[in-house]
């Protein structure tokens, strides 16, 4: 599956940009705590997918609704 990022930017001259990214696999290594077992993975990648949607809840707020 290819990924498409979008990024909505604003200059600093005020003109709005669009960037479609494709073909780019974004990834990331997270270190897990010691005693990490299978049976945390799930409540893990919940917790990852929550604190990911605020920050783009965020970002739009921040960049995106000005």
């Amino acid at each position: 599956m290819l990924s498409l990022l979008k990024y909505l930017l604003r200059v600093k001259e005020g003109h709005s940009v669009l960037a479609h990214v494709t073909g780019f696999w974004p990834y990331f290594f997270i270190a897990v705590p010691r005693g990490f077992q299978n049976e945390d993975i799930e409540p893990f990648k919940e917790d990852l997918n929550v604190r990911q949607s605020h920050l783009r809840l965020l970002t739009y707020l921040e960049n995106g609704s000005s």
